[in-house]
């Protein structure tokens, strides 16, 4: 999964070089942190909510319009139960999603709406850590503080497939980007 998500990546940026003039091509960079809240139970667990941090970055496609946002997010569970023993659990996961209302950068707020696929890594210890697919989908709010500078809001609702199952998550989402290229 991590080789197409790398040849999507690729193919993406190719693209949106050559759809968009260089004047309207952005390039936005970012951190997030805030917190992830468990929907539903992952089968036999007792999955808690926990704390998210990670980086992303943001390229134009079509300017004002589409964005692909390729991102790797790390997210802790903190101590659960598994078949009655206490443990701890991990996320990590490698994103690609397609933004709806393009890139910020700019004065003033800029609302999307995203949707993407991942690979998704879960480890629960003592344990086996798998690796599964799975898409997300959110809406977002971006503030320009600065004509490079802006903070980023959003929420974002991830779904993993398992086996019989699947893991939900609701993911807020507090951070900061910096676009060149303005």
């Amino acid at each position: 999964m991590p080789r197409v998500l790398t040849a999507l990546l690729l193919a993406a940026i190719a693209l949106g070089l050559l759809a968009a003039p260089s004047e309207a091509f952005r390039l936005g960079v970012g951190g997030f942190g805030f917190r992830n809240y468990s929907i539903g139970d992952m089968p036999n667990t007792d999955l808690h909510s926990g704390g998210l941090y990670g980086a992303k970055a943001r390229f134009s496609l079509i300017p004002l319009l589409l964005a692909a946002e390729p991102m790797i997010t790390f997210v802790d569970y903190g101590e659960f139960g598994v078949n009655n023993i206490s443990t701890e659990g991990s996320l990590t996961a490698f994103e690609i999603n397609a933004v709806l209302g393009g890139v910020g950068g700019g004065l003033g707020p800029r609302f999307y709406h995203l949707i993407g696929l991942g690979s998704y890594k879960v480890k629960v210890d003592p344990g086996d850590t798998v690796t599964k697919a799975g898409w997300n989908i959110g809406t977002g709010a971006e503030i320009g503080l600065w004509p490079q500078v802006a903070v980023d809001v959003s929420a974002r609702f991830r779904w993993i497939s398992t086996e019989g199952d699947a893991i939900k998550d609701l993911g807020l989402y507090a951070g900061v980007n910096y676009y060149f290229g303005l």
